[in-house]
């Protein structure tokens, strides 16, 4: 029998089967290597297609999860409102939510509504990670 390349076939393609609908994991898995994603929803002709295509080297993503990768690639600038931008410029100042709130003549809720928001278009989970990619990704400078 032999090993794969010892038999001369290509190497393993994997298929990659998520609950999860986040742009970034799916962009991530794809650049792993994965030749194709699917959602735990995916029907069983989607399954059937992704292995058949695996085998000859094509990949299948499901169009509503190619969606969000490819909405994931927008200019980081457009989706971030002038509004989330000051507050992301206050928090690379070292300002504290209420400082910021000041500074806006806004409410505390306010700036955490919007942090809210920030977090979720960046991915990330707290306020250093969001100031580092902001700084990164050239939406504050």
């Amino acid at each position: 029998m032999g090993t794969p390349e010892e038999r001369g076939s290509r190497s393993t393609r994997d298929i990659a089967v998520t609950g999860y609908d986040g742009a970034a994991l799916h962009t991530r898995v794809l650049s792993l290597g994965c030749s194709s994603v699917l959602s735990m929803r995916a029907t069983q002709d989607d399954f059937r297609r992704a292995v058949r295509g695996a085998v000859r080297g094509y990949g299948l993503v499901e169009a509503a999860l190619l969606r969000g990768v490819l909405a994931g690639r927008e200019a980081p600038s457009s989706q971030i409102t002038v509004p989330e931008r000051d507050i992301l410029r206050g928090l690379a100042d070292g300002l504290s939510n209420s400082e910021v709130a000041s500074q806006l003549k806004c409410s505390v809720g306010t700036v955490k509504n919007y942090l809210r928001s920030v977090f979720e278009k960046l991915e990330v989970s707290d306020r250093t990670q969001a100031v580092v990619k902001a700084f990164r990704m050239g939406i504050i400078d």
